[in-house]
């Protein structure tokens, strides 16, 4: 609940490319699992959450985003609109510079680990491919080793990567 506070208090200053934001995503993130805090608490940020992690560096929309997969992960409750600021996210050309490369390959392994949408899947896939060709080895790696151990898991990662996109799915992710 101290965390929350102070995350009110720095979003009223609006102050929210600053250190100060990065400590307390990263705190929030460690302390979730061992909190009593209830859900009208989360509710209350969600917005807050989501606004920041369209709105600020490649870093700490990352950061946000976890929070976000993490709080909603125990509810069993991943919204299309966690997917949607996921993917919007890979646009970013902050990417290819960041320092939470590791933090955002784990994020999205285990975002498209438990996503029941296959279009979606394939979507995220191919706009790992597309950012894999553009970047630097490490990321490129990073990307196909992901991709690797999401082909393990999901079976289905197979059969779209080998069949050709059907024109009428209609996805708003393609």
């Amino acid at each position: 609940d101290i965390y929350f506070s102070f995350f009110k208090l720095l979003l009223h200053s609006g102050n929210v490319n600053s250190k100060m934001l990065s400590g307390l995503l990263t705190g929030i993130h460690r302390a979730f699992p061992f909190s009593n805090v209830s859900d009208d608490v989360f509710e209350e940020h969600i917005d807050s959450l989501f606004k920041i992690s369209h709105t600020t560096s490649f870093n700490k929309s990352i950061q946000s985003l976890q929070v976000l997969y993490q709080v909603m992960g125990t509810r069993k409750t991943i919204s299309d609109r966690f997917y949607n600021a996921l993917y919007e996210r890979l646009t970013s050309l902050d990417i290819h510079h960041s320092s939470k490369l590791t933090l955002a390959l784990n994020l999205l392994f285990r975002a498209i680990r438990d996503d029941p949408d296959s279009a979606r899947i394939a979507s995220f896939v191919k706009r790992l491919l597309q950012i894999a060709q553009i970047s630097h080895a490490g990321l490129a790696c990073g990307i196909l080793v992901l991709l690797g151990e999401i082909a393990k898991v999901k079976p289905i990662l197979r059969t779209i990567t080998l069949l050709k996109q059907s024109t009428t799915t209609g996805s708003a992710y393609i």
